[in-house]
């Protein structure tokens, strides 16, 4: 049963990460196209980052988001 558990855990925080990227993706894609990412197949490379740098980026990258729709908008 423990790896029945362990199977479902591991199912679901993949499909927590597939759906993470598919949100930045689609950001880009809705607000800049011109700056989306290439495809990287290797995520073997990526380093952990702590939850507080993570915040830390989506917050700067929310407030540069909504500073460049307020300067559009004058």
């Amino acid at each position: 049963m423990r790896g029945e558990v362990r199977r479902i855990e591991t199912e679901h925080r993949l499909a927590r990460m597939r759906n993470h990227e598919l949100a930045h993706l689609l950001g880009f894609a809705f607000h800049d196209p011109k700056q989306m990412p290439k495809f990287e197949d290797s995520t073997e490379d990526r380093k952990a980052i702590s939850n507080e740098v993570a915040n830390a980026k989506v917050r700067g990258f929310l407030i540069a988001l909504s500073q460049k729709k307020s300067a559009g908008r004058g």
